[in-house]
């Protein structure tokens, strides 16, 4: 049997469904950039996620973040940073969670690059730490006025990164 069969086949129910809604999720979220542009696309994603706790599996922080790079890089399309960093954003907010998307900018040899990423609490999620290094972040984080749902505690067995 194939290996990345296998890895799914040993994956709790719930991840499955995180993973599987996670790749049919991304290519919505590239139409919506496409038609949307980012602002509105973040605010269609809120609002469309917004009070869905109980569909989706209680999950750790850092396996929700793995799972949406898997879906992310092998799944129906392989997502860009910003599709990635949008579809965790929106799924931490179903979970009552207040993460920030950051986008950074890098200008090394003299070619102008972008970057995004989602960070939680300040820690960075789904990037390597030193992120802010290479790509330096846009002084406001880009979020929206949208409240999320009642944040959840960081102390009842939720892992913070």
């Amino acid at each position: 049997m194939h290996s990345r069969a296998k890895k799914f086949i040993c994956l709790a129910s719930g991840e499955k469904l995180i993973l599987i809604g996670s790749a049919v999720l991304l290519p919505v979220i590239r139409i919506a950039l496409w038609l949307l542009g980012l602002r509105r696309s973040q605010r269609f994603l809120s609002l469309a996620m917004h009070g869905r706790n109980r569909d989706w599996p209680e999950i750790e922080i850092k396996r929700l973040t793995y799972l949406v790079n898997v879906a992310a890089n092998r799944g129906i399309i392989r997502a860009n940073c910003l599709e990635r960093s949008l579809l965790l954003w929106s799924l931490l907010r179903r979970r009552g969670f207040s993460g920030t998307i950051r986008i950074g900018v890098s200008n090394k040899a003299e070619q102008l690059k972008a970057h995004a990423w989602v960070e939680l609490n300040g820690v960075v999620l789904n990037d390597r730490p030193d992120v802010a290094a290479e790509f330096v972040p846009f002084s406001g984080a880009i979020d929206l006025a949208v409240p999320a749902p009642a944040l959840k505690s960081q102390s009842r067995g939720y892992v913070t990164p």
